[in-house]
């Protein structure tokens, strides 16, 4: 075959390990996260603490995705409430106050419903950003995987015994693409959960910021 295809195809592999190192870390893309699972086992990720998990224990992780620390619930609903009053251990008066402490940690995150989307937009073009560059490698490689399958044709047209090192370049494409694939998947996933997380915080905060705008307003 000509030297300017056997050009082509070492330039185009040689980004194939730095690809799939990529995928195995680009999902601690964010600088800094909190993760959490509910009492309910619904888990969580947000770059500041979660107000769904207010009453159990948070990780927050570094760049790399490694553990730096554990936060243990603000006071694991201690028995007092904002009164000073017992709750001894009515479980209905310890349900209250843990969603008293996530409405206040959602307000303090969220004074506003424009600071609330656009920490929505935000979020979103994190993922968007990945989801494009997936995209955008996916289509170089069906190009790569073309240009193979070309040569392997020509091989055969000839009569010639295919290299093996062509059927495993071949190989290597086929199963980068099923790996883009899935991880496009992953992505699309998040961006769903993003936009359901939002607007279930969305629900919850309506009343509230309208109950701090009519505070002010009698004041």
């Amino acid at each position: 075959m000509g030297a300017h295809l056997h050009k082509q195809l070492t330039a185009a592999f040689c980004c194939i390990g730095a690809i799939a190192t990529w995928l195995l870390v680009e999902s601690s893309f964010a600088q800094g996260i909190y993760s959490c699972t509910d009492a309910n086992g619904r888990s969580y990720l947000s770059d500041k603490r979660i107000p769904e998990c207010i009453d159990v224990v948070q990780k927050e992780l570094g760049k790399s995705g490694i553990m730096k620390r554990q936060i243990t619930p603000e006071t694991h609903l201690s028995k007092m409430d904002m009164n000073g009053s017992d709750l001894g251990t009515d479980p209905a008066k310890e349900k209250a106050l843990r969603d008293m402490r996530q409405q206040k940690a959602l307000l303090d995150r969220y004074a506003s419903e424009s600071i609330h989307t656009q920490e929505r937009k935000r979020a979103l073009a994190t993922v968007d950003e990945s989801i494009n560059y997936i995209n955008n490698q996916t289509n170089t490689h069906l190009i790569q995987r073309q240009v193979l399958v070309q040569e392997q044709a020509a091989y055969k047209t000839q009569q010639q015994t295919i290299p093996a090192v062509l059927q495993q370049k071949i190989s290597e494409t086929e199963a980068l693409l099923v790996l883009l694939r899935q991880q496009l998947s992953d992505r699309m996933y998040e961006r769903q959960r993003v936009n359901q997380r939002f607007d279930s915080e969305l629900i919850q905060l309506r009343p509230l910021w309208g109950k701090t705008t009519s505070s002010q307003v009698s004041k």
